[in-house]
């Protein structure tokens, strides 16, 4: 059969986004390995509560603000010039509100030294904004290897920067000044991939219908970025510096397995549901088959990361760190629904329903407003078992708005991935057992570098034994991936 080019270029996309991710995982958990030895909790928390702060603003100017120049693929060349003015100066005057009330957040905080910390991490406002629109025209043509060479970029520049402070002893400056160096470089490489330059005499007038959408967009992303960012508020504020930085540390390890298995299907996914309404494909084929392969990854790699957490970390970030372990493995009950909850948003963006994904978000940072200070009061382990309460009670709610569309039966998402977790929870236990067992007579990396290949064989045969025909389907798919094809077999409906 011979292969349809859209699917040959998503799957081509895909491709490049994971590559790229998984070359930042490498890169971003060397650097932060680093620089977490060398600077302690206290400090790691006081840049945390930092970014978390300038998080929330990039949000404004960041990618979801260039949503609508992919959605939106006839935009005039004037109107993209005046969004993309109008980006910038409110990037420009974020970067001033922040620092000008750099000293009163740090004594909220009770952490003086924020407030220089916090203006570095502000200036990563204004290049994101930079960024914005030649990340979204390239995204909008689907060339995602440009975007995978700019963020891997980004990542070896600003880790070479922030190890470099780190080991000669800069502490506290070196994870801002990596934030800051891999933003700019980040923003450099977009404008030279990309061929986008803004028109002569913007067309001011013709904004409104982008600013309606993005508003929408940016509301959605806003919230989400209030889920992810207010926990760290939080803890930082009622449990202190210390307990903020083995959140932070849990929430980044947890965030680039994240990042590594599941951002780069939904990097892909807007523009692939856009395309594909546009062509009139099947929907509930293409969103099974991203639910089959998703946790069929996801469901292994975090009940794995449950396994070997307490081997992990003290090797990897130092004695010193050992509270992030309960820490990180409560956190990564997340990454089993994350899997499954990840592509509802892209199909509300994709269908132009953003406001129903604004409501969702909205009820989700409601109860985490409600439950997390609740549950700080009884320790830092208690607060994380909000935040994940809180992913399990939104989850249904997007599940049932994407059943209304008639993309995908809500009770299909609930049961997905059901096989693959039940060969991934024994996989967790022969792998933690066997960790056990080296760890008298070997390294604790050594002991890892045993039992994680054990387990990887271990969950292939159990898959294998319990679904072949999934198993089969997903190999295929991944030499299908790689060879830049798509196989005959993902073009049959779903099951």
């Amino acid at each position: 059969m011979k292969a349809d080019p859209l699917a040959r270029r998503i799957a081509h996309g895909a491709l490049w986004a994971f590559a790229s991710s998984w070359a930042r995982i490498v890169i971003s958990l060397l650097a932060f390995a680093v620089i977490a030895r060398a600077i302690g909790p206290a400090n790691y928390g006081l840049n945390t509560g930092a970014g978390a702060l300038v998080a929330l603003f990039q949000v404004l100017v960041g990618p979801a603000a260039g949503e609508v120049i992919v959605q939106r693929q006839d935009l005039p060349p004037k109107t993209i010039a005046a969004y993309f003015w109008l980006l910038l100066a409110t990037g420009i005057a974020i970067f001033a509100v922040l620092a000008g009330a750099s000293s009163l957040i740090a004594a909220a905080f009770d952490a003086p030294l924020m407030a220089p910390v916090l203006m570095v991490y502000a200036l990563t406002v204004p290049a994101t904004a930079l960024q914005t629109i030649p990340e979204a025209s390239l995204s909008r043509d689907l060339q995602f290897h440009a975007q995978a060479l700019a963020g891997g970029a980004g990542a070896i520049a600003g880790s070479a920067v922030g190890i470099g402070l780190a080991l000669s002893g800069a502490g506290v400056w070196s994870l801002a000044a990596l934030q800051l160096s891999q933003a700019l470089v980040q923003a450099a490489v977009l404008w030279l991939a990309s061929a986008w330059r803004p028109a002569r005499a913007p067309a001011w007038n013709t904004l409104a219908p982008l600013l309606r959408y993005s508003s929408s967009s940016i509301g959605v992303r806003l919230l989400n970025e209030f889920d992810s960012q207010l926990p760290k508020v939080f803890i930082g504020h009622l449990l202190g510096v210390a307990a903020l930085g083995y959140y932070g540390l849990a929430r980044r390890v947890f965030d680039l397995l994240k990042d590594m298995l599941i951002v780069p299907l939904n990097m892909v996914a807007l523009p692939s549901i856009a395309k594909a309404r546009a062509r009139g494909d099947e929907l509930p084929r293409l969103f099974g088959a991203a639910l089959r392969v998703s946790t069929f990854i996801a469901n292994p790699a975090f009940l794995g990361l449950i396994a070997i957490a307490p081997l992990l970390i003290p090797a990897v970030f130092g004695a010193g760190w050992q509270p992030t372990v309960p820490a990180l493995q409560l956190m990564a009950l997340l990454g089993l629904r994350s899997a499954v909850n990840s592509f509802n948003g892209a199909v509300l963006r994709g269908f132009g329903r953003p406001l129903q994904q604004l409501g969702v978000a909205a009820f989700g940072v409601a109860l985490l407003c409600v439950t997390v200070p609740l549950a700080a009061h009884y320790g830092l382990l208690a607060a994380i078992g909000a935040v994940v309460f809180r992913s399990y009670a939104t989850w249904p709610i997007a599940a049932l708005l994407v059943e209304r569309l008639g993309v995908y039966p809500a009770k299909r998402q609930f049961t997905a991935g059901l096989r693959s977790l039940g060969a991934a929870l024994p996989m967790a236990v022969a792998v933690y057992a066997l960790s056990l067992l080296l760890t008298p007579a070997l390294a604790p990396i050594a002991a890892l570098c045993i039992a994680m290949p054990a387990g990887v064989a271990l969950y292939a045969l159990l898959s294998y034994l319990s679904a072949p025909r999934d198993f089969r389907e997903g190999l295929e798919t991944l030499r299908a991936i790689l060879s830049k094809r798509v196989p005959a077999a993902a073009s049959s409906p779903a099951t």
